[in-house]
């Protein structure tokens, strides 16, 4: 069945989003704390194609809350979990002139933008350059 109406497409995203992509990641990777995980998509959701990394998140972390204990090591654990389910995909990035991979720091896309944007609760769709990247890459 196809959904007719944007509301009954909106619910259904946001029912793929918790019930299916964020308890499979929980439940499969027994995440301890479901609540900074969504707040995690939540920022590499509103900063798609931005340069970034496990220290740099985990600092964004603090900045919301003082008493917050992401650690890098943590945000770099759930962003391969993240990966695993196909959720999100980083961009490996080339330096031409050195011939080699660079490590430091990636771009991450989401492989669905209805996902994504049902983590923005719908509010950043509008971001055409970041949508436009994100479609490009995936």
């Amino acid at each position: 069945m196809l959904a007719k109406t944007d509301n009954s497409k909106i619910n259904y995203l946001r029912t793929q989003k918790d019930n299916v992509y964020i308890n499979d990641i929980v439940d499969r990777n027994k995440v301890q704390n479901k609540e900074k995980l969504e707040m995690l998509v939540q920022i590499i959701a509103s900063d798609i194609g931005c340069l970034t990394n496990p220290l740099k998140l985990s600092n964004n972390f603090k900045e919301r809350d003082k008493t917050s204990s992401m650690t890098d090591k943590t945000i770099y654990n759930y962003l391969g979990y993240l990966q695993d389910a196909f959720m999100i995909e980083k961009a490996r990035r080339f330096d031409v002139r050195g011939k080699r991979f660079i490590e430091m720091p990636q771009k991450y896309y989401f492989t669905d933008m209805g996902i994504r944007n049902s983590f923005l609760d719908f509010r950043q769709s509008e971001e055409i350059s970041h949508i436009m990247e994100n479609v490009i890459y995936i």
